[in-house]
């Protein structure tokens, strides 16, 4: 019978009691001197992740040999609602580093990797600039800033759909004939008019282009994970082109997954996540030697 995962429930916090869980490898599968990954929440998603991504992709790394936790942000899910006046963008980094000196003081684990989508991806972003025991970051849909190459593809498309010219055609002819008034019936339906439920506001590209440096010298290595749902972000050299003056040096991998929704949620997109994201872990597991777990 194959040994199981081991899970436990984690309450810490300095200030504000969070909650996590905690998923370790079976008895004699711990591979030795690795890092912990650590799951973070994504807006009011609390610490299963969406469509329970966190859980699955938790107790996977755990059969790898790898430690890994999920946890609340302070109120979110059942961890305590903050009793300051923090700003989630000052409290969610230090939680974070809340939970990795948990795992040091508890596991004697001084490495991390933290991984998150959407608003999580964010906080991971900005707690790897934070705390030098971050050497890996793994976001899904993150920060994304339009290219002239994001442009062609968007208004390109659509000039080949029937539909776009057919309302175009029907605007101009009404206006022509001189019927300006309010016509509720007509749609111009541009993709900028939409208002997306997970909008965000982006921080200036500099400023990430800074962070991202700042990272690459440290040699943290990156995973970028964009979906078609990601409305900014239409093809897969697209962050590249953003950030051409970076030099990455290799540690960047960015894959683009045009059919896939905002939070992953198909069968076949959440398991290239898991896969690609265990698969891209093996790296800071390669030639280590395995040690009993405790």
């Amino acid at each position: 019978m194959t040994n199981p995962v081991r899970e436990k429930a984690l309450k810490f916090g300095a200030d504000t009691t969070l909650i996590g869980i905690l998923s370790e490898p079976p008895r004699g599968m711990l591979v030795i001197d690795q890092p912990a990954i650590v799951l973070l929440n994504a807006g009011l998603l609390h610490r299963v992740g969406a469509a329970r991504l966190h859980v699955r992709l938790a107790r996977r790394l755990a059969i790898m040999g790898l430690r890994a936790v999920r946890f609340d942000f302070s109120g979110v899910g059942d961890s305590d609602a903050r009793r300051d006046s923090l700003a989630f963008e000052e409290s969610s980094v230090l939680e974070v580093q809340e939970v990795m000196n948990l795992l040091e003081r508890t596991k004697d684990v001084h490495r991390f990797v933290l991984m998150g989508l959407c608003s999580g991806a964010d906080v991971g972003f900005n707690a790897a600039q934070t705390d030098d025991r971050v050497i890996g970051v793994v976001q899904l849909d993150p920060y994304a800033y339009r290219t002239p190459g994001y442009y062609l593809r968007h208004y390109g498309k659509r000039l080949l759909e029937f539909e776009v010219w057919k309302r175009f055609i029907g605007i101009r002819v009404r206006n022509a004939l001189g019927s300006r008034d309010n016509d509720k019936s007509i749609n111009t339906d541009d993709a900028e008019l939409v208002v997306n439920p997970y909008a965000r506001e982006f921080p200036p590209k500099n400023e990430v282009a800074v962070g991202l440096e700042r990272l690459v010298d440290r040699e943290v290595c990156l995973l970028n994970i964009f979906s078609g749902g990601q409305d900014a972000y239409n093809y897969s050299r697209q962050y590249f082109h953003s950030f051409s003056q970076v030099d990455f040096h290799g540690r960047l991998d960015v894959d683009y997954l045009e059919a896939a929704d905002h939070i992953f949620s198909g069968l076949a997109h959440q398991q290239f996540v898991l896969e690609r994201v265990s698969r891209w872990m093996e790296q800071f597991t390669s030639n280590r030697t395995a040690g009993q777990g405790t």
